[in-house]
């Protein structure tokens, strides 16, 4: 009873060179459309639409992704940082671990 109650909002922060392409039967696969596809080099941008967010991957160079492509992408565990939505207090980072949240209200994720 005397534990401090957790956060029931929260904003998910991955970089994005750890958004993961992964064919769309992967557990926990997010299937979205690339909007944009930005060459640098060795590397590609792209960015894509996930819930009312655009986010930008950077995947391999020779990845062959267009502008209106589905991709399938996962945001690894190990790699997700949480914040209280509230407050921007750091819930879980990266060399964290996952922090357990529960409650009688579900959770509600918000990315940035």
């Amino acid at each position: 009873d005397d534990l401090p109650s957790a956060p029931t909002d929260l904003t998910l922060g991955i970089r994005p060179e750890h958004i993961t392409l992964c064919e769309p039967d992967r557990e926990n696969a997010v299937q979205t459309e690339v909007e944009v596809v930005e060459p640098m080099g060795e590397l590609v941008h792209i960015y894509i639409q996930v819930g009312d967010k655009t986010l930008t991957a950077s995947v391999d160079g020779g990845a062959r992704i267009r502008a209106g492509d589905t991709v399938s992408v996962v945001f690894p565990e190990e790699k997700i940082h949480l914040f209280d939505a509230r407050t921007g207090d750091t819930v879980m980072n990266s060399t964290s671990g996952i922090v357990v949240v529960s409650g009688p209200e579900r959770n509600r994720l918000t990315m940035y």
